[in-house]
């Protein structure tokens, strides 16, 4: 069964750590792997959370130097990270169930 390509983000919004994009996340193209958004909202999300599922909404590239700020959202059965430049635009949004 097929989820919604866009995430609705919903729940009580947590900053976290803000970090910058570095060289060892990027792809040939000079932007932030698809792999290593998921990495990067992996790691906001609790090391004891049992995740059988992940959808990625893919948005702007981020390259070296941008400032990532993960938002974490916790819901009932998902935490959705929203990886956002910290002025209101997502990068990618991720959601693990």
């Amino acid at each position: 069964e097929y989820a919604p390509r866009k995430i609705k983000i919903s729940g009580e919004p947590e900053s976290l750590h803000n970090f910058y994009v570095e060289n060892h996340h990027l792809d040939t193209n000079g932007h932030v792997n698809n792999g290593q958004y998921v990495l990067m909202a992996k790691d906001c999300i609790p090391e004891t959370a049992d995740i059988h599922q992940l959808r990625v909404e893919y948005k702007i590239s981020a390259m070296a130097g941008d400032l990532i700020q993960p938002v974490l959202y916790r819901n009932e059965d998902s935490y959705i990270v929203d990886l956002t430049d910290g002025y209101g635009k997502s990068y990618a949004v991720t959601e693990f169930k």
